[in-house]
């Protein structure tokens, strides 16, 4: 009964001590958000300025072991945007696991601790409701992405496979797998990943059908910040068949 007792007593104490933890890396990570929002915004203007758009979050909605928010992309006030017009947004559905040991991680046998593990899907709106016509209602992409307490991030992308007919347009995708690891101070970055076959399929503005077919699709690379704040580095591309 005693080492019953004792035994009892050691799990408590575990999980009073997970349970702070927990809320603990939680009021850290929304700390850091602003500053996660600022500098994926820092590396939009300097790797696309072109694109004219800014990041922000909305619905903030912390607990004790997981989080949800929303990740927004809308148009730069002032800018003359190509990606979004005046009043698009694309909006992403953030599930954040909190550390040490996020839930998310231990699904996977990852013991490292860190501050926390994000799920992210496309959420449907007005802007994305075509795209959930192709995927038959599902999200283009869903990405597991893990948080070290430096705030490096290691992100496994995964695009549904499509396979989409509507009158004389055909689209046909086998879906593929990307994986992004940046550091924490936002400067070493890479990018990994696969795309087995796609195929589209329509007719053009002058009646012509176009076809476009692509077999194993892979690329490979990495690039830094340099100390004026630019990119560098090298991205290889492969491709089968065009």
């Amino acid at each position: 009964m005693k080492k019953t007792l004792v035994a009892a007593g050691v799990i408590v104490a575990l999980g009073a001590i997970w349970t702070g933890a927990a809320w603990y890396t939680g009021k850290q990570l929304e700390g850091r958000i602003a500053d996660m929002v600022n500098q994926a915004n820092t590396e939009i203007k300097n790797s696309a300025p072109e694109a004219g758009v800014e990041l922000a979050y909305q619905s903030y909605q912390r607990g004790v072991f997981s989080s949800h928010l929303q990740l927004v992309i809308k148009p730069l006030a002032g800018s003359q945007n190509v990606w979004l017009k005046p009043g698009e947004s694309v909006v992403l559905n953030e599930s954040v696991d909190h550390g040490p040991f996020p839930f998310a991680q231990l699904k996977k046998f990852n013991l490292i601790p860190s501050l926390a593990s994000v799920n992210s899907t496309l959420a449907n709106n007005e802007t994305t409701k075509a795209l959930f016509e192709t995927t038959k209602g599902k999200s283009l992409f869903t990405a597991d992405t893990r948080v070290g307490y430096s705030g490096a991030t290691a992100t496994d992308i995964t695009l549904v496979p499509v396979n989409y007919q509507k009158e004389t347009d055909k689209i046909a995708f086998s879906g593929g797998e990307f994986s992004i690891d940046v550091d924490g101070k936002g400067s070493d970055m890479s990018l990994t990943g696969q795309i087995d076959s796609a195929l589209i399929d329509s007719i053009n503005e002058y009646g012509q059908r176009v076809q476009l077919t692509l077999n194993k699709l892979q690329t490979d690379g990495s690039s830094e910040l340099t100390a004026s704040e630019e990119r560098i580095g090298q991205q290889k591309l492969s491709l089968d068949k065009l």
